[in-house]
């Protein structure tokens, strides 16, 4: 959700909320690990914020293809009315 938030380029904090959450768990996760957590905008309609993330184990290197993925996510954030200015509103829909 918070991602969501930030799609103005400033963090506006409870400027919406969640309509929807997919999350896929592909592996087991130790107690104590140290996780890392990506998330990025891929689509963005009007009021309608569309996120992707996954929760990853870093590898060490800098090589994306040795990280372990734990789980994989998509969501739907609908920010309140008046969020965002009627100049956005109108680029966005």
């Amino acid at each position: 959700g918070w991602c969501g938030f930030l799609v103005t380029g400033e963090c506006r904090p409870w400027s919406g909320f969640t309509a929807q959450v997919n999350a896929s768990l592909k592996k087991p996760i130790a107690v104590g690990s140290v996780l890392r957590i990506r998330a990025s905008i891929t689509k963005w309609e009007g009021r309608k914020v569309y996120i992707a993330a996954e929760l990853a184990e870093p590898s060490g290197t800098d090589d994306e293809k040795d990280l372990v993925i734990h789980a994989i996510g998509e969501g739907l954030v609908i920010l309140q009315r008046g969020v965002l200015s009627e100049k956005e509103e109108e680029k966005k829909s």
